[in-house]
């Protein structure tokens, strides 16, 4: 049994094919109807510890990592870090001050959305590793897509919390504590609510920025926006045909959403 222990930011994808995934035969990214590249599962903070598991090409590692549980299989691209023989130890995940988590949050409005993008700077370095055609030139789309810079909605949380929560919206159902939100109104749901207060349900989160406003990173919209409180949890009830309920076991599937508080 071997490990890899990341030197800096590394694009975790679900296939083995990279070289595809960046160019392939058509020269261009494999984007969907929706214009989004779903290769990408997250992006691994410097320091993360993986198991190796399989090595399928030269350059591409499958593996496995605490930092993402997954049943998807996972692989990398062993330059950005290290091979070691013995399992190093876990970089210690501690959550900044809640002032500074709401900072870091705030400055990513007008950030694009990147499907599984946890990093907003992106990654340069795979525009030399998987450089475009000689003579092509990458559109906005392509460059921020093909260096994955951008947030989806729990990578925005993720990055301003330096990987300290979940990275996925589905673990996000049960983090921290529980507000008792069922039968509700929106104003009384909007008394309860305190800054970095989640509202979540299977797929998508939302962040409590202060008394006032919601920041995400919506696809829709382009990335991360605000929002006002009241405006965005009537437009979760009456148009996305979610009703506010306690149980995060319910909310998986898919038929409300979830307030939960984090950090005090």
């Amino acid at each position: 049994m071997s490990f890899f222990v990341s030197k800096e930011p590394t694009p975790i994808l679900n296939t083995s094919a990279f070289e595809k995934v960046f160019g392939g035969h058509f020269h261009t990214l494999p984007f969907d109807e929706h214009c989004l590249v779903r290769a990408l599962e997250m992006i691994a903070f410097s320091q993360t510890v993986f198991e190796i598991l399989d090595t399928p090409s030269q350059w591409i590692l499958q593996v496995k990592t605490t930092a993402y549980p997954s049943s998807t299989p996972l692989f990398i691209d062993l330059r950005f870090g290290t091979k070691v023989p013995h399992r190093p130890s876990e970089k210690e995940q501690k959550l900044p001050e809640k002032k500074e988590i709401i900072r870091k949050l705030r400055a990513k409005v007008g950030t694009s959305y990147i499907w599984g993008g946890n990093y907003s700077l992106g990654i340069s370095k795979l525009l030399h590793y998987y450089p475009p055609k000689k003579g092509k030139q990458l559109s906005f789309l392509e460059k921020i897509s093909w260096t994955f810079q951008g947030l989806d909605c729990s990578g925005l949380l993720y990055e301003a919390t330096k990987g300290a929560t979940m990275r996925n919206t589905q673990e996000l159902l049960f983090i921290g504590q529980e507000i008792a939100i069922e039968n509700c109104s929106i104003h009384e749901i909007v008394q309860l609510l305190k800054p970095l207060d989640l509202i979540v349900w299977k797929g998508h989160v939302i962040i409590v920025l202060n008394r006032k406003e919601v920041i995400e990173s919506q696809h829709k919209r382009g990335g991360v926006c605000l929002t006002p409180i009241e405006l965005r949890l009537e437009q979760i009830i009456k148009n996305e045909k979610k009703k506010p309920i306690n149980c995060p076991n319910i909310a998986l599937k898919e038929e409300g959403f979830v307030i939960r508080r984090f950090i005090l």
